[in-house]
């Protein structure tokens, strides 16, 4: 009925504008990857890095203690005193505001 086509074949690797495309996103991401490595990503690594180790803060050598740290602020009755208090003040100064500005507003809307 109808008369045969001549099936093209495409080459199987995509042409430069077109792998342009598939990695500009990468490249314009990674400006903000490497400020966020930089700023955010070493500061943490850094500081969970000091909190397994023993340092006053002065002397230079900072031997390896491992979880010691977290052991001793758990036993320590001063720590879990003021995790309390943080959590009062989280549930205060977050949770309450909140909750309370979420039902003004649906009662202002009439719901």
């Amino acid at each position: 009925m109808f008369p045969a086509r001549a099936v093209q074949h495409r080459a199987a690797t995509p042409a430069p504008a077109q792998r342009w495309l598939a990695w500009s996103g990468y490249v314009y991401v990674l400006p903000a990857l490497i400020l966020y490595a930089i700023f955010v990503l070493r500061p943490v690594l850094g500081t969970v890095i000091l909190s397994l180790q023993r340092w006053d803060g002065a002397q230079a050598e900072r031997p390896f203690v491992g979880l010691a740290n977290y052991q001793r602020l758990v036993n320590d009755p001063i720590f879990l005193l003021s995790f309390r208090n943080n959590l009062v003040w989280i549930i205060t100064s977050v949770l309450f505001p909140m909750t309370t500005g979420l039902l003004l507003a649906v009662v202002l809307s009439g719901v």
